[in-house]
């Protein structure tokens, strides 16, 4: 999943696929601009684990 996607981000994204009923997909977050208020949101958000 690309974190900086025009029209949908990557964020937005991911809400609306963990948002729906059944099981999910492992999602992977990839961003050739890795921006540290990214990462902060990411880990407030418990939206994934960065490693």
């Amino acid at each position: 999943m690309d974190v900086q996607m025009p029209e949908m981000d990557g964020f937005e994204a991911t809400s609306i696929i963990k948002s729906r009923p059944g099981a999910h997909p492992v999602i992977v977050a990839m961003t050739a601009n890795a921006l540290f208020e990214d990462k902060n949101f990411v880990l407030k958000t418990a939206w994934m684990t960065i490693s």
